[in-house]
Formats: C-alpha cells, structure tokens, sequence
C-alpha cells in the first residue's frame, strides 16, 4: 500500500506531525501490528523492503527500484510541521545536481531526489555492510587499520571539495564501510552539501550519541535558500565556526573528521560539551584525551583540530598527504608554536618552513635510530609471542627473532648515515630508503601480530625474507617513485596478505589499490594503475587462481608499458614466466621463456645489468621454465646460478628453494640420489635458519625426500615424513602417512605396518572434508597394506578406494585397477587379476596410454606373474623393451 495521505496515519487516525506519527508508528511496532515494508510504495517506483538504520535527519530503507532494476538505500527525510517542504525540495535536487558532478569510490552516488505526499526523500547507491561506526565498534579494528579507513573517507571527501561540494556534517554514522572494506562517505544531501560559496542552512542537530539529545535552531525569515546564523550538523563534530553559525567550508570538514579520528583511536572526542557554547568554549584550550594517538599523529591531527579555520590544513588533500607522509616515516614530530597567532605548525621537512627551523627540528642520531623501537617495540614483541595461537608457538618465536636481526640491521646501517651526532638530512635518498622499510616493517608486525594464527606464523620465514635488504641496500627494496605512496602500500599490503595466506584481506587491499590508482585521475594509463594491476595478479597467482591470473598479466602490461614504467614490467614478467610454468596452459613452457626474453633486456634499460638481485631472481624464473619445457640439465644449470647468487645475497631461505628446484630436476632425470642430496641440503640450509618445523617448504623438502625413500623402498623416509604429519597442514598430514603406508609396507614388521595404517584411517576419520584424491588415496593404500597382512579391514577399503576411483580421473582409476591386479596376482586369486586385467585394457585409450610411459613395461610383466593365468596384451609393444633389473 501507499504511504498515507497528508495529515492521515494508516489506520485512518488523523496527525497532529509528523513526529506524533513516527511515534504512533513505534508503538505500533513494539505492540506487533507495524505496517508490512514489503507493501509500501514511493511514487510507484520504490518498492520498501525494510529498514536499515534511523538518525537525526530521517530513516533509511533499503528499496528495490523497479524501474531499473536495482537495490537502491532509500531516505525518508525527516520534517517537521513548520519546515516549508518547496523549499527543502529545491535545496535537495541542487544538492543532488552538484553530487552528481563528483564521480569517486570513496563517496556514496546519489541516485534521485523526489517528493511523496509532502515527504522529501531521496535515493543512494546501496552499500550492503556496516557503518564506520558499527565497524569500529564490531570489528575491533588495529590503529593502523583505523586510520587506513579515515584516509578513504578523507579521500572521499577531498573529492567532493574538488567538486565544489561540502558536506557539513561528516561523521562514523555518515560513512559506510562495504563487505569488501571499502569505505564510502554518505549523506551529503541530507547534510546541506553546499556550493563552497553557499551558506548555512537551518535544520535539525544532535550531540551524535543520543537521537534524544537534539536540539531545534530555525532559520531566521528570508528567501534565500541558504542563511547565516542558523546550524546544520552534529553538535559533537562540528567545526567552531559551524557552532558559532558562521558560514562552514571545506576546513569544516577537516575539524570534522578530526574529531572522529581523534575520538576512533583514543576512545574519547577532544572536546566535550553537551551544548553548542560548551563546545565552542573547549576549543579555546587544547584537545584532549591524546594519550593513545601514535606521536607521529598527535601533531597532524591537532593541526585539523585548529579553532581557526586559517590554522589547519589548506584542503583536505593537504591533510590526507600529512597523514600518508607521517605514517610512513613514524617518527615524533616537533610542534612549533608561533608566538602572538597560536598557529601550530607539524615540524615537517619540506613544508615551507625556513632552514633554521629544519635544522632545529632535525632529531639527533640516537633518535633517528630509535624509530625503529616504535615499530617493532618490547610491547609489540610480547604481543607477537603471547597472542600466537596453540600450536604455533615455535613459529611465533622464530618471527620474532627475525624481526629481532632485521632491526639490528636496520639500526646498524641508520646509524652510518648519521653525522656529527645528527640524524641524515631529510632529503638523503638513503635516509628515505630506510624509512621507506620501516613502513613495511610495520605492515608485517601489524599482520603477524594481528592474525597470531598458525597458518600466518608458519608462512612468517616468506613474508619476513622480503625485508632482507640485498648486500645491505635499502634502496633495493624502497618503493618506486613513480607511484603513488598509498598505491604502493596498499599494493604491498595485499602481497604479504596473500603470502601469509589471506585471500580475503590481499583481494580487499589489491582492490582498495585499484580504487585509489583510479581515483588519482591520471588517466586510462598510469603506473598507479599498473602497480594495482599488478598486485591484484599476484594475489590470484598466489592463491592457486592461475587462469585468473594469467588473463590479468596483458592488463597490467599494458599499463606499465604506456607508463614507461619498467621496472614494474620486469618483475611483472618474471612473475608471468613463473606462473606460466606452474600452470597446465597450451604452450606454457614456450610462451614462459617468451616471456623472460622480453624481461631479460629491461634489465638494462634500468641500468641494473649488475643486480645481483634481479639475476637471481632470472635464474630462478628460468630454472622454473625449462623444467616446464622439459629440458631438465638446463633447469639444474639455472637453479645452480640462482642458489649462487642467493647465497651472495644472504638470503637462505631463496638459496634452499634453488636447492629445491634442482631436487626436482634431477627426480625427473631419475638421478634419484642426486635428488636426494639437494633435497637433504635444503633440509640442512633450513634448519641453520632456524626456520619453524611448520614451515610449508620445510615440509615439502621432507615430503619430496619420503617420496624417494618410497621408490627405493628404503626405511630412512619415515623420519622426515614423521615431522610432516605432527607439524604439517591436514592435508600434507594425509600426504605424509599415505607415503609412509608405502614405506613400512616394504620395510617394517607388521605391527608397525599396521599402526601406520590405522593412524592414516583415523586422520582420514578427523578430515571429513578431504579432498576425494587423498581419500582414495588413505583408502587404497592401507587397505592394500592391511589386506597383505590377512586384515579382514583391507579388502573393504580397497573396494572403497574403487568407487571413489570412479568419480576421478581415469588415471586414478588405471592405477586403482593396477593396485589390484599386483594384489590378487601375490594372493594367486589368478581368474581375479585376468579378469580385472582384461577390463584395464579395454580402458586403456591411446591417450591415457600417452600419459603413462610406464605402461607397456608394466603390462609386459604381467605375463610373467600367474604362470600362463594372465596373457600378455595383444600386441605388446616391442619398442619398450623391459629392462631385466624391472622384471621380478
């Protein structure tokens, strides 16, 4: 049904406002008889599904847009009798008309402004999720976490200025943070969003915490749709000059959102005042409640919080860049106090201040060093090693004593920077390389310390290895200047998400990444976008999305190749050559090396023929592709430079992962003890580290050395393989026992024989949601295990293992069949074998043949076994001879 008519609740009974009736409506609800929001109608366009949230300035509900087709938020503004609804009107639709000039991933879009039986409402983009308070409130998010979220909001606003919008009322309940964490500013509508030549305009406000604390100010007489001396806001974040009723621009918005920055981190608002004169009286003296704010914040966010608009921050942009800079050096800034005008000035270089000042302001060595306390700090150490989770214990002590060494470094070679007691200018480019790392120093507490999870510790020795500065050069690692510092730190921080394992969080920062390169505006080609491109790539190559990835690669490409941006493009390629080589893609191995061929030449367009780093990183790329081509004695030549150079770098865990690619080459080749050396050197290079036991290539080291003791049928496979099942993932456990299951069954007395294969059943049992493989897998192999023992248990599980065999692929299958065949031909049930072989071969298509070089020599043997029970295929292939060491 319609809203009621003018003056005319639903049930008939007449309004005296409509505020009598919004509580008519409650009573109504809490007695069980509120309206069906399904039923309502706006002028027959939007249909009322319910509502979302309720505040000073109306309710909002969720609508469906019949027209388009389309979610949209829907808000009934709120009146009262006296409020002259034409001119609301007009005020809304010029709002409406200026917001729809500002096009920015931070800001709500405003869809339509209209008029239904006198109420004003108007429609927004739908922005399913929390809003910035609720997200405070419920997420418990970290400081740096918060003050990312203040940024996009700041962001969004800064853009709505530069549309020559304001919103006059910014605070948590006027953002919107989404599912995926982006953060969107709403309500400027509703909050009097002005032309910057605009004045205020009369309506309702409120202290924020209590929709009972709100108080009326009317406008005085007039025309004009805007009048000075009335207030529009929130009496607890609004500007001084708003509650003095002066004329309110963008600097109002500053206060603003300092305010609820100040108030998110530290608990408590600035000032306090429960009516507007309290409030203008406490901005005379200093904020307070201060204590909690980082000391690299405390001076920025005072600076916002000037009385005078003239004190703060020139724009909006200004104070988002003064965040983004602080942050990234963290460390304590000295406020200036100008004597006579109260200006307090954030000491930093390159703000105009005079050489005098810089000089004075320029911390000591001690000082300089000490920055890197604040980041990795006792308190933060502790928080590291007793947040981690059961379990996880030796990986958390492991990261921490790395991050113990990394800042020893860091400490040592900041101080060589120093002179004469004075920590290095500013301006020196290796004073921004070391500050530069310890942004990225505190990304990587933060996530650790954050998530203190097993799967993050056990990946800390990964993230941890990209801090190693190369031969001592922080430079190596700083980012490129060429983009933009919150791309590049959103960019980083979706990479070591993704290498820790969180999907979520790095899909969440590569887009957040995305959103900021394209809101800079540069263009349809930059390289804040290629780097975001980039990022994003990574994130699905590291979570096993190769095909995702794959078609990402050309569009990151094309932006770093429009942007000259270079060496974006190199490691982009090495990355693409990588994941082409892990991938199944038709002409992988070929179109891989294509691709480090064209890397191989910006190499020396950079002027970094000399990089050790990036050689290193070639080799390792260029092992990987040959492998995938099949040219295993050059994957092993690569892999050989590749570990050299790594070494020369100081970086064993890349050294052991080299040593882990020629294992595998040689695996390949059948040089099984060669294989078996370099695996047992990685294993030694891993545990001088001192990498945790859960360390995932520690455990495929091992894995992979189970595996050839499992060929060779030799007993010292059980060891390792041992040290995967207590320390590895559920999976990599049933990998371990099924190897293990193998080993004994040719090497141990049955007893042992039988409790590997009972421990495996019973890890099968804890895993209900294993993948169908490793339970055929469990099945099939202690169940031929038990069985060859006279355990009535083994030929059930070996029938089992057959159906599941059904359902996977047809190799699985002819390895199952296999399996049983060599079972029933030991156990001399002959007609079995010849009727299960029989089957085999009618299955055995040429292609299934093609993809096991093992078969003719397998089948071949197959008449030798049951006397003439079992006939050799007709024809056998005479062109794989089987050697006499494989015959029986």
């Amino acid at each position: 049904m319609p809203l009621a008519p003018t003056g005319y609740d639903r049930t008939g009974s007449r309004m005296l406002d409509q505020d009598a009736a919004r509580e008519f409506e409650r009573l109504r609800a809490h007695l069980g008889f509120a309206s069906e929001p399904e039923r309502l109608r706006i002028d027959g366009r939007y249909r009322i599904e319910r509502a979302l949230g309720r505040g000073a300035m109306g309710v909002v509900h969720l609508a469906h847009d019949e027209r388009l087709d389309r979610k949209v938020a829907l808000k009934l503004v709120r009146t009262r009798a006296h409020v002259d609804h034409e001119r609301l009107q007009l005020r809304l639709e010029r709002e409406a008309r200026a917001l729809a000039r500002v096009e920015h991933p931070n800001i709500v879009a405003v869809y339509d402004v209209g008029s239904h039986e006198d109420q004003p409402y108007l429609t927004m983009q739908y922005v399913p999720g929390l809003t910035l308070r609720e997200w405070q409130a419920e997420r418990e998010p970290s400081p740096a976490q918060i003050v990312d979220a203040y940024l996009q909001a700041a962001r969004g606003l800064a853009a709505a200025h530069a549309g020559r919008v304001i919103h006059r009322d910014f605070k948590p309940d006027n953002a919107l943070v989404s599912e995926q964490g982006l953060v969107q500013v709403a309500d400027f509508g509703i909050a009097a969003a002005l032309q910057l030549d605009g004045d205020p305009t009369g309506a309702r406000a409120s202290l924020g915490d209590d929709p009972g604390d709100e108080i009326e100010t009317q406008p005085e007489s007039g025309s004009r749709l805007t009048q000075t001396g009335s207030f529009v806001g929130t009496l607890a974040y609004a500007a001084p000059e708003q509650l003095r009723g002066e004329p309110a621009d963008a600097r109002s918005d500053q206060f603003s959102l300092c305010v609820a920055l100040w108030e998110a981190l530290c608990g408590k608002r600035p000032f306090e005042g429960r009516t507007r004169q309290q409030l203008e009286d406490a901005t005379h003296a200093p904020p307070r409640h201060g204590e909690a704010l980082p000391a690299w914040l405390h001076p920025i966010l005072r600076r916002g919080l000037a009385r005078e608009p003239a004190q703060r921050f020139e724009s909006m942009d200004a104070l988002v860049r003064a965040i983004e800079h602080g942050r990234s050096r963290r460390r304590r800034r000295a406020i200036e106090v100008v004597s006579g005008l109260g200006l307090t000035i954030a000491a930093l270089a390159g703000w105009g201040l005079s050489t005098a000042a810089q000089r004075a302001a320029q911390p000591g060595c001690d000082e300089f060093v000490a920055e890197v306390d604040e980041v990795w700090s006792a308190a933060r150490r502790e928080a590291l090693l007793t947040g981690a989770a059961p379990g996880a214990s030796e990986a958390a002590e492991y990261a921490a004593s790395t991050l113990d060494e990394l800042t020893r470094d860091w400490g040592t070679s900041a101080a060589a920077l120093c002179h004469d007691g004075l920590a290095p200018a500013p301006e020196l480019d290796e004073r921004r390389c070391h500050e530069a790392w310890l942004e990225g120093l505190e990304r990587n507490v933060d996530l650790l310390v954050e998530h203190g999870d097993s799967r993050t510790l056990e990946r800390a020795p990964d993230l941890l290895d990209r801090l190693v500065a190369p031969q001592g050069d922080y430079c190596a690692l700083r980012p490129s200047p060429v983009v933009d510092p919150e791309v590049w730190s959103l960019a980083e921080s979706a990479r070591e998400a993704a290498i820790v394992g969180d999907p979520q969080r790095a899909q969440q920062q590569a887009q957040a990444a995305l959103a900021r390169a394209a809101a800079l505006g540069d263009g349809e080609l930059s390289p804040h976008l290629a780097e975001a491109q980039a990022a994003r790539a990574e994130v699905l190559a590291r979570g096993g999305d190769l095909p995702g990835a794959l078609a990402l690669f050309p569009v990151a490409e094309r932006q770093a190749i429009g942007t000259t941006y270079q060496l974006r493009l190199w490691w982009l390629r090495v990355l693409w050559a990588k994941v082409l080589a892990l991938s199944e893609a038709p002409d992988a191995g070929e179109r891989a090396l294509e691709q480090l061929q064209r890397a191989e030449p910006l190499a020396h367009a950079l002027g970094q023929d000399d990089s050790l780093l990036l050689r290193a990183e070639l080799a390792e790329a260029r092992g990987m592709v040959e492998r995938a081509r099949g040219d295993q004695h050059e994957a092993i030549a690569q892999h050989q430079l590749a570990r050299e150079s790594f070494a020369a770098l100081g970086r064993p865990l890349q050294r052991a992962r080299a040593l882990l690619g020629i294992g595998t080459s040689h695996q390949l080749l059948g040089e099984l003890e060669a294989a078996r050396v370099a695996y047992q050197r990685a294993e030694a290079i891993y545990a001088e580290a001192g990498v945790p036991p859960s360390y995932r290539n520690l455990l495929q080291t091992r894995i992979n050395l189970g595996m050839l003791a499992a060929v060779e049928l030799r007993a010292d496979g059980l060891p390792p393989l041992e040290q995967v099942v207590r320390h590895g993932s559920p999976e990599e456990r049933l990998v371990a026992l099924t190897i293990s299951v193998m080993i004994a069954e040719a090497t141990q007395p049955p007893e042992r024989v039988v409790a590997l294969a009972e421990r495996a059943l019973e890890e099968l049992a804890a895993q209900p949601d294993a993948s169908p493989k490793l339970a055929h897998d469990i099945e099939l192999g202690a169940g031929r295990a038990l069985a060859s023992l006279g355990d009535p248990r083994g030929e059930p599980l070996m029938h089992a293992a057959e159906l599941r065999a059904e359902l996977l692929p047809d190799d699985v299958w002819a390895r199952t069949q296999q399996t049983w065949i060599e079972w029933l031909e030991i156990e001399d049930r002959c007609p079995e074998a010849r009727q299960r072989l029989a089957s085999l071969d009618e299955r055995m298509t040429p292609e299934l043949r093609a993809e096991r070089p093992d078969w003719p020599s397998w089948r071949q043997r197959r008449s030798d076994r049951c006397a003439s029970e079992l006939a050799p295929e007709s024809p056998v292939h005479p062109a794989n001879p089987v050697p006499e060491e494989d015959r029986p």
